[in-house]
Order: C-alpha cells, then structure tokens, then sequence
C-alpha cells in the first residue's frame, strides 16, 4: 500500500443530484473510520447504482467501506480497468441510495446530540 487511507482518503462523489448527497454520506462515514477527502459531483446525475472504486492495494477498506454503506454496490478494481484515480478509493453515489438518505441524516443528527452531550 502506497499510503493509509486516513492519509489519501477517499472521495464521495454525487451522481443522483439530491442536494448535499456526497456531503452527508461523507460525514456519515467519517464516524465509521473512513476520511473524506473530496466531494464532488457527477459527470451527470443519472447513476442508477452506487459504485465504489479502488486502487489495488485498498481492496479491504473498499470493502469495510461497502458494509457501511446501506446499499448494495458494485465494486471496480482500478487497476483492472486501467484507470487512474486521485483518491485511494471513490463513491460514486447512485439513485439506489436516495431512500436511504433520510435514514443517513438522521444517524448524523443521533450523533451529533452524542458529541454535544
């Protein structure tokens, strides 16, 4: 492994175009150990399916990462698919998550009420 994960960190990228998508996912998983690095969005907003992307040697915390995430994703090797990525491991964030958007603010208000406490 080139660098850790908390070092590179990871991107959260939004491709349904729900407003402030990536960001909450984001801060979401922050709590679970994984450091968001970037948030961008999309080359458009019409992703059916959230995908996670990841470099060779990050296949482990790209699966660590997916139990996180309540939904079901496809996942690419980089590598495999000869490509290059600033990040060691990208969401890109499908339609499939939407409904369970509610669902992530509201683990963010729960843990947000437990730091001010």
């Amino acid at each position: 492994r080139l660098y850790p994960l908390t070092d590179w960190g990871i991107e959260i990228s939004n491709g349904n175009g729900v407003r402030h998508m990536a960001r909450d996912v984001g801060s979401y998983l922050n709590p679970k150990g994984f450091h968001t690095s970037r948030l961008t969005n999309a080359d458009h907003f019409n992703y059916p399916k959230t995908k996670i992307y990841y470099q060779q040697d990050y296949e482990q915390d790209a699966l660590r990462l997916a139990n996180e995430i309540p939904t079901r994703q496809k996942m690419a090797n980089l590598v495999e698919q000869n490509q290059m990525m600033r990040r060691a491991i990208k969401v890109l964030i499908g339609k499939d998550l939407v409904p369970f958007h509610e669902y992530i603010k509201k683990d963010l208000k729960i843990i947000a009420s437990v730091k001010k406490s």
